[in-house]
């Protein structure tokens, strides 16, 4: 199971994040437009996760608690088509708990994933995430 480590903050202006990120030299690894359906698992987190680059479905545990917290995640790469049927599935049987549509851009530096998410329903503030791992 992969490790994630992850520390989120929320920011008024994503643009002095950006220019941090750069200066780390990371490689530009694309823009992904994704909608997370997130289900009332009755364990851990289950969310499906449909993207532009990347569509799957994603089960992970991580405390509730401040600062950088640690995932263990478990990954099912999906098809768009099987998505939908998954996701139709999941919502009838366990219930949807909330659904977040969001802009993340992808950078990589070295065996690090640099994200930077704006919430399409949060214009303002956005979300900074820096997964290590």
């Amino acid at each position: 199971m992969p490790l994630n480590a992850e520390f989120k903050a929320r920011v008024a202006d994503l643009a002095p994040v950006r220019a941090r990120l750069a200066a780390m030299q990371p490689r530009w690894a694309g823009v992904d437009a994704q909608r997370d359906t997130y289900f009332d698992a009755p364990n851990g987190r289950l969310k499906l996760r449909e993207g532009t680059v990347e569509t799957a479905l994603i089960a992970y545990t991580r405390a509730d608690i401040a600062g950088v917290k640690r995932s263990d995640v478990t990954l099912a790469p999906l098809t768009p088509d099987a998505a939908a049927a998954v996701g139709a599935a999941l919502a009838a049987s366990l219930g949807v708990r909330t659904v977040v549509e969001k802009t993340r851009e992808s950078l990589k530096r070295m065996k690090d994933m640099l994200l930077a998410d704006a919430k399409a329903e949060e214009q303002s503030p956005a979300t900074s995430k820096v997964p290590h791992g």
